[in-house]
């Protein structure tokens, strides 16, 4: 195995003896471009000692430790614009007759990263900003998500959003370039989980008006958009 310090990670090149020690590999994926993400966070595994490897495609690779059992992975975020994610179970160890591809499978773990409202969205990604409370109090970790009841405009929620630790968020929408172009007025189902998934609850937006800028408002006359309270949204 060779490589070459890299920050503080080392980016290493696999010859085959260390190809045989790799337990598995995790990949974080930015949900708006498909890249991976491998700067400003870091990954650990409970039960295993060592620092991930950092490869050449951005993943962060664990070997075998001897007598160790991975347990869960974690993410912490040191600065890059995503929301912490919940910590998932390690992968299950590829068969010894597993074929190559599903070896391969079974060692890649990939994780989908939600942004932060620090994020840098792309140009042609509309923004719907809000924030999430219960009563007075700000709501962390809530999953947000939109559906167009406009079925044919050629929009696309373009990724859930998760609410930061001030109970922001920043939802992504894809809009059709007619509309936005247009400052058109779409409608929007938003729907908000906390907790295991099993606490849900959705809130019709009521009409949107899209800038050429990729702002949104709702109301007549358009109003930004403002917070939502967890006790006045209906139960999904």
């Amino acid at each position: 195995m060779s490589g070459a310090w890299e920050g503080a990670r080392r980016t290493v090149h696999f010859d085959a003896a260390a190809e045989r020690r790799v337990l598995f590999a995790v990949e974080l994926l930015d949900p708006l471009t498909g890249g991976t993400i491998s700067a400003g966070v870091r990954v650990s595994v409970r039960g295993l000692a060592d620092k991930p490897l950092h490869n050449l495609s951005g993943r962060f690779v664990f070997l075998e430790e001897p007598g160790a059992v991975p347990g869960k992975v974690r993410v912490e975020i040191l600065g890059a614009p995503f929301e912490p994610p919940e910590e998932v179970d390690a992968p299950t160890p590829p068969l010894a007759d597993d074929p190559p591809d599903v070896v391969a499978r079974k060692r890649l773990l990939r994780i989908l990263l939600h942004p932060s409202p620090a994020y840098v969205f792309p140009p042609d990604a509309t923004v719907l900003r809000g924030w999430v409370t219960d009563g007075e109090a700000r709501l962390p970790r809530v999953l947000v998500r939109a559906s167009f009841t406009d079925r044919v405009a050629g929009h696309l929620a373009a990724s859930p959003a998760m609410t930061n630790a001030q109970g922001d968020f920043a939802l992504p929408l894809r809009l059709s370039l007619r509309e936005r172009s247009r400052g058109d007025r779409v409608e929007l189902q938003l729907s908000f989980t906390r907790g295991t998934g099993t606490d849900a609850r959705s809130r019709m937006s009521g009409a949107l008006t899209v800038s050429e800028t990729g702002d949104v408002s709702t109301g007549n006359p358009p109003k930004p958009v403002e917070g939502f309270d967890w006790r006045q949204l209906d139960a999904a």
